[in-house]
């Protein structure tokens, strides 16, 4: 007669005799009472197993899972383990691999699109904002569709843990942080790694630019602020990629459809310009961006060109010509208004006066497409101050809310440093240099630990202490800026601030030259004499 397996709950293995694996293995450690109790817990879990853990419902698992197709899957998977399935329909199991999921369909039907708007964003070219939430989107599908990443791991995923990930071959391991999903690993393809990053350099740092604070996340919306429903992005994209939503429109959008309707190759029925494609349902295609894209190489936009007409658009091969022809407007109206203020502004930048707008634009003979003298004076914006005034910096003074800025470990050599998340432009302000102010002699009588900073005759900021008192919960980035004598891109200078309880000095970086994303900030230690607010006689050091 065949023995009665039971399984240890303590290794989770299956055994013929339970009391000798305790005794030898799992508890041999332990008195025979322990042990006695353990295998009694093990028996009893045993006996409840048989008796109602090999059968579950068909309805009770639809509530764990998002589709038909997840739950029957899951289903199958149980039967392939022994366990029992009951009230399922009798149609189940005869559902096609192919109907079970679309999860990899609507990646393989996107997959195209992303590619071309990547290449697009990767030497320079703009994109429709529809197009840069599309590619957004898909980045939030690999996640959540290929690699099975938990929604909440994707709305924590930091900036930090992609600059952290290890290359690999054929690609690039993340190691995830959190509470939803710590030590959780997954492996991105090249292609993968590629519109992550792209969408890393290209689009986060454009949207970094708002007024909202990205905490660090690596996915944020169109205003800055963390992406808080990745779930949205994954059904907008579904909506548009699916093949039950879109069988149609991928049916119009391809070259034989294009044939058998008589339109051209340049021209497709699915447009975003035109708004609806022919099922009725929005779609913005990698088709219609070249559409676009081969309109302005046949109609240059430029100053005084005039607009394509109608029968130069049909001969150019594009018959439904109006979308392309209101947006090749609009951006020749664009230039020719930022010609206008250009020209109208004084020499010391102040705010254009009607009487010069109207000079500069009466010499131009533009019949048509004529930008409004009251509508430029509305859209000038006043240059953004670089020196003088460093008020504005009291906020991020106080809070240490310095945007764009990350860290990221780049081994045993060289240990951690700063980097850029958003563009610089020069002379913008990028961090502080945080610490405790105190006087000169304080801090010569400090030990030199490598964070103390003299600046002036009078002062020291000591920034040895991390975290500091003031933000023990975050991080300060001007004291893990890292030394570079040759090429630095980073450098200090004294400011005057107007803090609550007194003006007082503070010391923050400036860019050197134009930064871009991912490039590490650097600053020359060794420096000996420079120049703060061009008084020219501070001395600066710092003890290494």
């Amino acid at each position: 007669m065949e023995r009665r397996v039971v399984f240890c709950l303590l290794c989770n293995t299956p055994q013929l005799s339970i009391r000798t694996h305790l005794h030898r293995v799992c508890m041999k450690e332990h008195t025979p009472e322990q042990r006695a109790m353990e295998e009694v817990r093990a028996r009893t879990s045993q006996k409840h197993f048989n008796r109602e853990g090999r059968v579950w419902k068909f309805s009770e698992l639809e509530t764990f899972c998002k589709d038909a197709a997840s739950c029957v899957a899951l289903c199958q998977r149980l039967e392939s383990r022994g366990l029992l399935v009951a009230d399922s329909p009798p149609t189940y199991q005869h559902i096609e691999p192919s109907q079970r999921s679309h999860d990899v369909d609507v990646l393989a039907a996107a997959a195209d699109d992303m590619d071309f708007f990547k290449s697009r964003l990767v030497v320079g070219h703009s994109l429709p904002k529809v197009a840069v939430t599309s590619l957004r989107s898909y980045c939030v599908a690999i996640m959540l569709l290929q690699h099975r990443i938990a929604t909440n791991a994707v709305v924590e995923f930091e900036v930090q843990q992609w600059l952290d990930r290890k290359p690999v071959s054929g690609g690039a391991t993340i190691l995830l942080a959190g509470p939803v999903a710590a030590g959780q690993r997954f492996t991105l393809s090249p292609r993968e790694e590629g519109l992550l990053d792209c969408y890393f350099c290209h689009i986060r740092p454009v949207s970094m630019k708002e007024q909202g604070r990205d905490k660090g996340r690596f996915f944020i919306g169109k205003c800055g602020s963390p992406l808080s429903n990745p779930s949205s992005d994954l059904q907008r994209l579904k909506k548009k990629y699916s093949p039950q939503a879109s069988g149609s429109v991928a049916e119009a959008d391809s070259p034989s459809a294009s044939t058998s309707t008589g339109q051209p190759p340049g021209a497709s029925l699915s447009d975003p310009l035109m708004g609806q494609t022919p099922s009725g349902a929005s779609r913005l295609t990698s088709g219609s961006v070249r559409n676009w894209k081969a309109f302005c190489d046949t109609f240059p936009v430029s100053l005084h060109a005039a607009p394509p007409t109608k029968f130069q658009c049909v001969r150019a091969r594009f018959p439904c010509h109006m979308p392309y022809y209101k947006k090749w407007r609009e951006a020749q109206l664009r230039q020719r208004a930022d010609y206008i203020l250009r020209h109208a502004v004084g020499r010391q930048g102040n705010r254009p006066t009607e009487a010069a707008v109207q000079r500069v634009l009466g010499k131009e003979r533009w019949t048509t497409n004529r930008p409004c003298v009251e509508d430029l004076l509305k859209a000038w914006v006043p240059p953004q101050q670089v020196a003088g005034d460093y008020q504005h910096l009291l906020p991020c003074l106080l809070q240490q809310s310095w945007k764009g800025l990350s860290l990221k470990d780049f081994g045993q050599a060289k240990g951690k440093g700063v980097v850029a998340t958003m563009p610089f432009s020069k002379g913008e302000v990028v961090c502080d240099y945080h610490g405790e102010l105190i006087s000169n002699s304080v801090g010569n009588q400090r030990e030199q630990s490598g964070y103390l900073f003299f600046f002036g005759k009078r002062f020291c900021i000591d920034a040895t202490t991390f975290p500091c008192g003031c933000h023990p919960e975050q991080d300060t980035f001007g004291r893990m800026l890292n030394h570079s004598r040759h090429n630095p891109n980073v450098r200090a200078k004294k400011v005057k601030v107007t803090f609550p309880d007194g003006p007082r000095d503070a010391l923050v970086f400036l860019a050197r030259r134009n930064i871009r994303v991912g490039e590490e900030l650097m600053w020359d230690y060794n420096i000996k004499r420079q120049s703060f607010g061009g008084e020219g006689k501070d001395l600066a050091w710092l003890d290494e």
